[in-house]
């Protein structure tokens, strides 16, 4: 018996080819054509607080993470004292002097806070070295708590069982106060700091010790 064996016929065979090539030219050319072109971001720096800068990168042209910022959530950081802070729009020209001492017998750093726009509307009269003013206040990180010390007027932020973070306000008003606008963004910028201290926390919670070292 013959068997015949029938093949696919050189017409079909050439036009299943080409819907083939098609097909793949029409997928490539989709991915090529929507794939996002290059975006080149202007220019710009975003000056961090700890006086580093950042530019724009990304597709959406962002300004790329300070070094404070962790997972989203930006933080004013003093890590000569292992504290941070989450950032206030309102107050994040924030700046600080650290100094330390001991206080009956105990160890304990600080730092000294002002910001550069008041620094600014009082003409210098808040830096930070100015002698007899203390700007904004002082953050305390010491071994004792105020309260085992005998430390009067000191607000206590955060306690551990070697770690305590305490604040003192100013020890004057360091603006000019015949002059309405200083006194004024003094007034708000102080007012700001409360809600901005209660966001105390350790950098390091295993580390707190060390600083006094």
């Amino acid at each position: 018996m013959n068997k015949s064996n029938k093949g696919i016929s050189t017409p079909l065979a050439i036009g299943i080819i080409a819907v083939i090539a098609l097909s793949g030219g029409g997928v490539a050319y989709y991915y090529i054509t929507k794939q996002p072109s290059p975006v080149a971001c202007t220019a710009e720096a975003k000056v961090c607080p700890d006086g580093s800068a950042v530019g724009r990168v990304g597709p959406n042209c962002e300004f790329a993470a300070c070094p404070n910022e962790i997972a989203g959530n930006q933080y004013f950081s003093i890590p000569e004292l292992n504290i941070k802070f989450k950032m206030n729009d309102k107050i994040k020209d924030l700046v600080y002097a650290v100094s330390d001492g001991t206080r009956y017998g105990y160890p304990y750093k600080k730092a000294i806070l002002s910001t550069e726009s008041l620094i600014g509307a009082s003409k210098g009269a808040c830096e930070l070295n100015v002698p007899g003013e203390s700007a904004l206040g002082e953050v305390i990180v010491s071994e004792k708590s105020p309260s085992e010390l005998g430390v009067m007027g000191e607000q206590s932020l955060y306690e551990s069982n070697n770690f305590y973070i305490s604040y003192s306000g100013p020890q004057s008003i360091c603006v000019d106060g015949s002059d309405e606008a200083a006194l004024n963004l003094f007034t708000e910028q102080l007012g700001t700091l409360n809600e901005f201290l209660k966001t105390v926390e350790p950098i390091d919670i295993n580390n707190n010790t060390e600083i006094f070292k």
